[in-house]
């Protein structure tokens, strides 16, 4: 895992960051921070640091820049805001794309985070309520700028972690009014973060399996259950009345079929250094009646399908010759 964020992040005035107990206690084999005192999440232009251990032209470390520095991991965990807030960042808009504002900024990280990194799970959180109804000195709520983030994961498609409604008092559960305490981020900051983690995380589920065209094999990736029929090198016409597939000898094509009940969204994917011919994907209800798909045009290697509300399985024709994977995506 590694963890993009602020002094809290870093686990500024206590002895055990959250990082390095949420990484025990999920028992993950590295847990890398990346907290950084007084980052913020954008860069505020013609910033002026009013403050006795910071130079007047601090920028701030801001995340939307050193996102990238961070190594690669199964799990990313995006978490900042408080001093964006009070260094009085613009909030802007959600079609912002600029590091300049705080819609801005969240947009450009989390886009560049999963361009970055687009095999890992990433997820953002909201911020403590350490300001309920108080305002920044250019009027805006810290409430805002969670909400800022709250829709900046929705409109990027990532997970966000709701910690604005944590039980807390900054009068009791801080160091200084701003830095949680050891017992805070031990008891009940970190079992929030691993229990989240350890409800949404899920590995990208390939599939790499190979029976013989009249077999369904049941496998289990993880927690993913998929029914498979599979042939390479033979193309088959799946008779939906006996559930059975009728194959013919073909150097240009195979066919899957896999399970989707439950999913929200695939993604198939092929070997960028083999690209696909031309292929097509289709799902089918309870009653094998066809509910969406798409014919794919060749040079298409990563293509993500929302999987109908009513669809049971998706069946896939496709190039044998391709490096061929689905999964399931986050």
């Amino acid at each position: 895992m590694s963890c993009l964020g602020d002094s809290v992040t870093m686990g500024a005035k206590i002895e055990k960051s959250y990082v390095e107990i949420v990484g025990e206690s999920l028992g993950l084999k590295a847990a890398y921070n990346y907290g950084v005192s007084w980052s913020t999440i954008g860069h505020k232009e013609n910033c002026t640091c009013d403050h006795p251990y910071l130079p007047e032209d601090y920028n701030h470390d801001p995340m939307v820049y050193r996102y990238a520095d961070m190594k690669k991991a199964d799990i990313i965990f995006l978490r900042g805001g408080h001093n964006d807030f009070g260094m009085e960042l613009p909030l802007g808009n959600i079609d912002d794309e600029t590091p300049h504002t705080f819609y801005g900024a969240l947009n450009l990280l989390i886009s560049g985070t999963k361009q970055t990194f687009p095999k890992a799970y990433i997820f953002m959180a909201t911020g403590l309520n350490y300001f309920d109804g108080y305002k920044n000195e250019d009027g805006v709520l810290w409430a805002d700028y969670n909400d800022a983030i709250r829709k900046a994961c929705q409109k990027q498609g990532i997970d966000c972690l709701e910690l604005y409604d944590l039980p807390f008092n900054r009068l009791v559960d801080t160091v200084d009014y701003v830095h949680p305490t050891q017992a805070y981020t031990t008891n009940v900051l970190s079992p929030k973060i691993a229990e989240f983690i350890r409800q949404n995380y899920r590995r990208d589920y390939y599939y790499d399996g190979c029976v013989r065209c009249d077999e369904a094999e049941k496998i289990y990736y993880d927690n993913l259950f998929v029914d498979t029929v599979e042939n390479h090198g033979k193309i088959c016409t799946y008779d939906l009345q006996t559930k059975q597939f009728i194959e013919k000898d073909s150097k240009t094509a195979s066919y899957t079929l896999i399970n989707v009940e439950g999913m929200k969204e695939i993604r198939f994917a092929f070997t960028k250094e083999r690209p696909s011919v031309d292929w097509s994907y289709f799902f089918y209800d309870k009653n094998d009646r066809c509910v969406g798909g798409a014919n794919i045009s060749s040079g298409r290697v990563d293509v993500y399908a929302e999987v109908p509300d009513d669809a049971v399985y998706v069946g896939v024709l496709y190039n044998p010759n391709a490096v061929y994977g689905v999964y399931q995506s986050a």
